[in-house]
């Protein structure tokens, strides 16, 4: 009975990974997908969770065998200005995305009842900070635990009375990229894979044994995916997707009143979910870089604090920081595929993880993620330019020319991998 228990707290625990990625965005892209391309594109959801799951347990492994969360890990590792550099790039994606979760949030709950915009913003905002003030980590899983449930639960009843044909959605897990759809696959891996949720998922490791942490985490990123799969089934019955407020009446009047209820609760859970774990993440960063590795410490509360308090500063003033977010998205999109890299020689460096270095298998899965991410940041990289100078190229040039940067990026990575690996023949 001990041993059950402790697999469903660690469950619980790792559910807050799949709160944290599924969020207004996830919704916006998941829906997006499924109005506009059926159910062609699940196979890049599924590719996602896997890929998500991959990153996710080598952070928690390493910081497991290490002892130390991810931040930590980086200023040991490497010099300390990319460590604190990249930690702050993740901390302003987080401050940036909080004004859309609460605006997330807001608009699920404005779904379910008529309350004053004022009023709403309040309540939302005195929830977040009672749970990450006061709550404590195991009250905070205990609650975003039952919000992912209810969010899976009424996606998924949605998803199951639209009567989908399973032919249709096993064919779509066939890789396919339908015209047009190129960079929106693009967008369902980015917003699967997110940067500040691999130094949650490495805060949250603490504690845990290797298999706990495999399997609360295998469980918790598949239902995440399982979710993200089952918006994307419920839009196919839409023609198109304007915002998912629009997707709620429209399915609400194709299904009935509870499916609008039932999208409002989801998208309420959604935003409520990423509006605690967002700053949490930050949180645990600040901490890693400027503190100890404790939930209670003063760096802990000042990164969650500042991250809550600018999300509901811009909701307060009805305000979309687009040019933040923008600015956002692009160091994100520059940072995930560098994070990415340094997890992958990190797991294989014999010096910081011993024998629990990655398996040959898992390098391979390890290095076909790390194509797509390349190819989604140097995206960003090139969308960033182009924006300033201008660059005259069509859409195949374009993947060209960021395929084969990544490739020369993947090729360098894989040299630092083996010379990391080799000091374990040395070694022995």
């Amino acid at each position: 009975m001990f041993a059950i228990k402790k697999r469903i707290r660690s469950i619980l625990l790792w559910s807050v990974i799949s709160a944290a990625f599924i969020g207004p965005g996830t919704l916006a892209a998941s829906s997006t997908a499924g109005a506009s391309y059926k159910y062609g594109l699940i196979w890049s959801l599924v590719f996602a969770t896997m890929a998500c799951l991959i990153l996710q347990e080598m952070a928690a492994r390493i910081s497991i065998v290490t002892g130390s969360d991810l931040s930590k890990i980086l200023k040991q590792n490497l010099n300390p200005f990319p460590a604190f550099l990249i930690g702050f790039a993740v901390i302003v994606g987080c401050a940036a995305y909080e004004a859309g979760n609460i605006l997330g949030a807001l608009s699920g709950f404005s779904i379910l009842m008529p309350v004053g915009r004022f009023s709403l913003l309040s309540i939302i905002g005195v929830g977040a900070l009672v749970l990450l003030g006061l709550g404590g980590k195991s009250v905070i899983v205990k609650v975003l635990g039952f919000l992912v449930a209810l969010m899976g639960i009424g996606f998924v009843i949605v998803a199951l009375k639209s009567s989908p044909s399973l032919s249709q959605i096993l064919s779509g897990t066939v890789p396919s990229i339908p015209e047009g759809s190129e960079w929106l696959t693009l967008a369902l891996i980015g917003t699967t894979i997110v940067p500040y949720n691999i130094y949650l998922g490495s805060g949250l490791s603490k504690g845990q044994t290797l298999r706990e942490m495999r399997i609360g985490l295998a469980i918790s990123i598949v239902f995440g995916g399982f979710i993200s799969i089952a918006i994307l089934i419920a839009a196919t019955q839409i023609s198109s997707m304007n915002s998912f407020l629009d997707m709620a009446r429209l399915m609400g009047n194709s299904l009935g009143n509870w499916a609008y209820l039932l999208l409002g609760a989801g998208l309420f859970s959604a935003g409520f979910t990423s509006t605690v774990t967002a700053p949490m993440a930050a949180g645990i960063i600040t901490e890693g870089l400027f503190g100890k590795n404790e939930f209670s410490t003063r760096w802990y509360r000042i990164g969650w604090f500042l991250v809550l308090s600018v999300g509901l500063l811009f909701g307060f003033l009805d305000v979309k920081p687009i040019p933040v977010i923008v600015t956002a998205q692009a160091l994100n999109g520059f940072i995930l595929p560098l994070l990415g890299i340094i997890l992958v020689i990190t797991a294989n460096d014999f010096q910081i993880v011993q024998d629990k270095m990655n398996s040959a298998f898992l390098n391979v899965m390890a290095f076909v993620v790390l194509e797509i991410l390349l190819l989604l940041g140097l995206n960003s990289l090139w969308n960033v330019i182009d924006d300033v100078f201008g660059l005259p190229a069509d859409d195949t040039v374009k993947f060209i020319i960021l395929q084969s940067t990544g490739l020369v990026i993947l090729l360098y990575t894989g040299v630092l991998v083996y010379r990391k690996r080799k000091l374990k023949t040395r070694a022995g």
